[in-house]
């Protein structure tokens, strides 16, 4: 059963092409949901008042690649600074292999998420146990219950991860996060600590994937030596002011936004 939940999630990591649209599901402390899911479940008030707990965002920015060329982390004080904004993370994507043991023949998968800046109140998951990390805690991840559970690790338990280093990045950006053999990972192999144990939004429907999510920290200790993408900017804007914020987002964060969409995260 363990192996059937992480091969879903590992299919599910493949899909390369369709993650730029994802990364509106795809947040920090194991946020990742399907628009259905949500859909369905801004419905219900819990939900919502679940959101409204978490500061889940409700403004995702989609960067044009080609032109962004690491401008999210320069330009995310901008939107942080709009009138309306009460928090703003920028994604970062890293070349990271999770589950090698799980990987189709002759397949590396090698993708994995983290906050790479935040700004503000954003996306506070409801911790069950333990401490989200501090921006200054480098080998920190959080994990969901359903990745405590399939792979029988809690707070405090290390986890040891190969990556792909920058040089990687072309072949590991076109070929849909991952590589044809376990000898592209030629980054440094990262020890990191399991600091928290988090409810997210998905953990509140039926279909539950493990995640690991790795710090603000890891990111600015890592970003130089890991083959890694920042394709998208969340915010977190006053629901009465949605488009007006969307607005100047756009503003903002022009050429490199290839669109600002209002409701497209998973707030």
């Amino acid at each position: 059963m363990a192996a059937a939940w992480l091969w879903t999630a590992s299919e599910w990591r493949r899909r390369w092409p369709m993650l730029l649209t994802l990364a509106a599901l795809i947040m920090l402390a194991g946020g990742v949901a399907t628009a259905l899911a949500a859909g369905a479940r801004r419905a219900d008030s819990a939900f919502d008042r679940f959101e409204t707990a978490t500061a889940a965002p409700n403004l995702f920015a989609e960067l044009d690649l080609d032109q962004a060329d690491g401008s999210a982390l320069d330009r995310a004080d901008e939107v942080a600074a709009i009138d309306g904004v009460e928090g703003v993370v920028v994604e970062s994507w890293w070349a990271i292999s999770l589950f090698p043991e799980l990987d189709p023949p002759g397949v590396v998968v090698a993708f994995a998420i983290g906050p790479a800046a935040s700004f503000g109140r954003i996306d506070e998951s409801l911790v069950v146990r333990g401490r989200l990390p501090g921006t200054d805690q480098s080998d920190a991840v959080v994990i969901n219950e359903e990745a405590a559970r399939l792979l029988d690790v809690d707070i405090g338990d290390s986890m040891s991860f190969r990556t792909a280093s920058p040089q990687r990045i072309g072949e590991w950006a076109e070929n849909d996060g991952q590589f044809d053999s376990a000898a592209a990972l030629d980054g440094p192999v990262v020890e990191v600590v399991v600091v928290a144990v988090a409810v997210a939004d998905d953990d509140l429907g039926e279909d539950r994937f493990p995640n690991i999510t790795f710090s603000e920290g890891f990111a600015r200790a890592h970003r130089d030596d890991i083959a890694h993408l920042e394709p998208a900017i969340f915010a977190r804007a006053d629901p009465r002011r949605i488009d007006e914020v969307a607005g100047a987002m756009q503003s903002a964060l022009a050429p490199v936004t290839a669109r600002v969409a209002p409701g497209a995260g998973p707030g």
